[in-house]
């Protein structure tokens, strides 16, 4: 695990995930995703770290929200009515593909600039 909870609470200021267990628990498929993203190229000394475990607390919450996406908790409003209170639910049917998209480009979104997420070899790497 790249960020504890404190660093999530603390840090990132997250609010969405509100035990350590949850957290703990969503940050194991969170450094999955970033390990396979950045094809492991992530080494804990170096200076990027910070923004690593900002994509790790930014990955917990969307995957969180995809979770309860997917259990019908987080339903999106479609329409409401006043007279007789009427509310309709939008169904969004995502599919695994629309949320490894939407994780990518958050992950794109969080590291770029940081040199982990070039596919090339990098020179003198050669050491492994």
């Amino acid at each position: 695990m790249y960020a504890d909870y404190t660093y999530y609470t603390d840090t990132f200021c997250g609010t969405k995930i509100t035990t350590e267990a949850e957290y703990n628990h969503l940050a194991i498929y969170a450094d999955a995703f970033l390990d396979n993203a950045t094809m492991h190229n992530i080494d804990t000394t170096k200076p990027y770290m910070d923004k690593v475990k900002t994509a790790e607390c930014a990955l917990c919450e969307q995957m969180q929200t995809e979770i309860k996406q997917n259990d019908g908790e987080a339903s999106i409003v479609a329409s409401e009515s006043v007279g007789n209170h009427s509310v309709t639910y939008a169904v969004q049917a995502k599919t695994s593909e629309d949320y490894t998209r939407s994780n990518y480009a958050l992950v794109r979104m969080l590291l770029s600039g940081t040199g982990l997420l070039y596919g090339g070899m990098h020179y003198g790497r050669l050491e492994r």
